[in-house]
């Protein structure tokens, strides 16, 4: 749910259920602050050493433009999810690029399958 926008800001609060994971994705000029509110958030991190970020209740994690990564709730999760871009450019929804899809886990324990395998295509 939209919360606030302005040029150069989107914040979004967000509710993951338990098991639930974003797609990999990419944007290119947001980057992107986590804000845990209830829960626990992790946040997978692709690149030549993929990288998996608890982020519990009361904490925050940025990821920065141009950083792969996909997001996963090993139980139910509120956050603010904020979009930033710099001066210079202006906040585009369509800042996206999708690998693959997001889902469920089943078991929702089993998050080791995000981390290991980049596009999950289920």
């Amino acid at each position: 749910m939209l919360v606030g926008r302005t040029t150069h800001t989107e914040t979004y609060e967000i509710s993951v259920k338990k098991g639930s994971y974003s797609s990999n994705h990419i944007h290119k000029d947001k980057a992107n602050l986590f804000w845990v509110q209830k829960g626990r958030l992790f946040i997978i991190l692709y690149g030549k050493s993929p990288s998996l970020i608890e982020i519990p209740a009361l904490s925050a994690f940025w990821v920065n433009p141009g950083v792969e990564h996909r997001f996963f709730a090993p139980e139910d999760t509120t956050a603010l999810e904020v979009y930033m871009t710099p001066p210079s450019k202006k906040i585009k929804w369509n800042d996206i690029e999708r690998l693959d899809e997001g889902g469920v886990l089943c078991p929702p324990e089993d998050y080791s399958t995000l981390l290991m395998n980049r596009a999950m295509n289920v």
